[in-house]
């Protein structure tokens, strides 16, 4: 299964579950930003490393995103997902564990 596929899978399932947050989860927006960051200088980069969300949340947005019109209708969707994940978390420290992070 590709990591896009279990990106839909997550997302899918997060629906089936009652009183959802319409949040993905660490892993799932790990996964995402995986499949976008910019190299190893990039905030993207180190949301995908670290965990750490800068003061301006949209700033990782940004670095991932800035061709957000030219993907695919089911990848700009994974695009708000992550954009939801990073305003509703916001700003913090890298997070102990977080390289371990990947869903299966």
């Amino acid at each position: 299964m590709s990591d896009m596929d279990l990106v839909h899978g997550h997302i899918v399932d997060m629906w089936k579950q009652p009183q959802t947050t319409n949040i993905v989860s660490d892993a799932c927006a790990r996964v995402i930003a995986s499949l976008y960051h910019n190299g190893q200088a990039s905030p993207g980069y180190s949301f995908v490393s670290t965990g750490a969300i800068p003061e301006d949340p949209l700033a990782v947005w940004d670095d991932l995103f800035s061709n957000l019109w030219e993907l695919p209708t089911q990848e700009r969707i994974f695009a708000m997902y992550l954009y939801v994940y990073l305003i509703a978390i916001g700003q913090r420290a890298p997070v102990e564990g977080w390289a371990n992070l990947w869903l299966d």
